[in-house]
């Protein structure tokens, strides 16, 4: 096994064929973690997920990491998803969190940036 976890976060805006897409992805390039906002659900299983194993292994001692995929509203402030997730983030390390923050950059060519999420 290798030392590196790949990790890969989308907002797939409940649609199927985005979920199934980044299935594809996350096969093809051996993804090991998904996170996913909005996800498309199908009898309460995230759909082209349905058969996914949610268990890390690395033949060490056992290690607890909790997983939180988030998506922050744009019309909610900031400070009030945080507090929500403070308890959590107060009471234990190792926790990855993975959101779309409805942050905007010119990096993924918005025509404006916005500090939202750093």
């Amino acid at each position: 096994m290798s030392d590196k976890l790949k990790i890969v976060q989308q907002n797939v805006n409940k649609q199927q064929i985005a979920s199934l897409q980044l299935r594809d992805y996350c096969s093809r390039t051996a993804v090991d973690v998904v996170l996913i906002q909005k996800p498309a659900m199908c009898s309460n299983k995230v759909y082209g997920f349905e058969n996914c194993k949610q268990v890390l292994m690395d033949g060490q001692a056992a290690k607890t990491i909790r997983v939180a995929s988030e998506y922050f509203k744009y019309d909610i402030p900031m400070h009030c998803i945080i507090e929500k997730l403070r308890a959590d983030l107060d009471r234990e390390a190792g926790i990855l969190i993975g959101a779309d923050v409805n942050g905007h950059s010119t990096l993924w060519h918005c025509p404006a940036s916005s500090n939202r999420g750093l």
